[in-house]
């Protein structure tokens, strides 16, 4: 924002109004008045909000396993082994 009070004053005047986490006007502001563009841009930067990235998912291939596959492949392997044990001592 731009104000020109008079002949004498800044040429640039910057008003922020600062907002909290959620987004919502905490009713304070933040005001920099100055001559010169370079430092206007100085606490812009250093006064403004920063976005957050957005973190990239990877995609499994289909060669991954899920973790705990391993485990569960062993128990299943096991379970059907004494299966077919009990089911040969209950043939005899």
């Amino acid at each position: 924002m731009l104000r020109i009070k008079h002949d004498t004053s800044q040429r640039f005047e910057l008003c922020l109004h600062i907002r909290d986490v959620n987004g919502n006007a905490t009713g304070k502001q933040r005001c920099y008045s100055t001559d010169s563009a370079y430092k206007l841009f100085e606490f812009w930067q250093r006064n403004h909000g920063q976005f957050k990235k957005k973190k990239k998912r990877k995609k499994a291939s289909r060669t991954d396993t899920l973790p705990g596959q391993k485990e569960a492949d062993k128990i299943l392997k096991e379970s059907q082994e004494y299966a077919d044990k009990q089911n040969k001592e209950n043939s005899n």
